[in-house]
């Protein structure tokens, strides 16, 4: 396999890497913002779950 074959497959895992990251990067934040509908949710539980959400859209870069 020829040197730039194997630079661009590694390109494309790396691409493909990221998108899944941000797929279920994605889904996390979904999952919290239903997660703080919940009735009967303390406002450290929300906090907390806010906390969680913000984290993980600083690591998305959103």
């Amino acid at each position: 396999m020829a040197k730039g074959q194997q630079t661009e497959q590694v390109q494309e895992q790396d691409f493909l890497r990221s998108e899944a990251l941000k797929i279920g990067y994605n889904k996390m934040i979904s999952d919290l913002d239903e997660m703080l509908k919940t009735d009967g949710i303390t406002e450290l539980q929300k906090s907390l779950l806010t906390s969680q959400k913000n984290e993980i859209k600083k690591r998305l870069g959103a």
